[in-house]
């Protein structure tokens, strides 16, 4: 919700997703509404736990690199 107001001075005339979903939330929430926030919400999911397994598997091989090298 801290991106509306930024987004709402920064781009004039035209219209956003994150003024869009603000705008369609005083009306009411729609099932578009409930599609586009499930879909932001997945994919946020599903990059954490890409990120997290990525670094966890470079981050438990570091110590075994490191008795290689010795």
């Amino acid at each position: 919700m801290d991106e509306i107001a930024v987004t709402f001075f920064l781009i004039g005339r035209d219209n956003t997703l994150p003024l869009e979903i603000w705008g369609r939330l005083r009306r009411g929430i729609t099932p578009e509404i409930n599609a586009i926030s499930s879909l932001i919400f997945a994919v946020s999911v599903l990059l954490i736990a890409v990120w997290y397994r990525l670094r966890a598997r470079s981050v438990s091989s570091a110590p075994q690199e490191l008795l290689e090298n010795l």
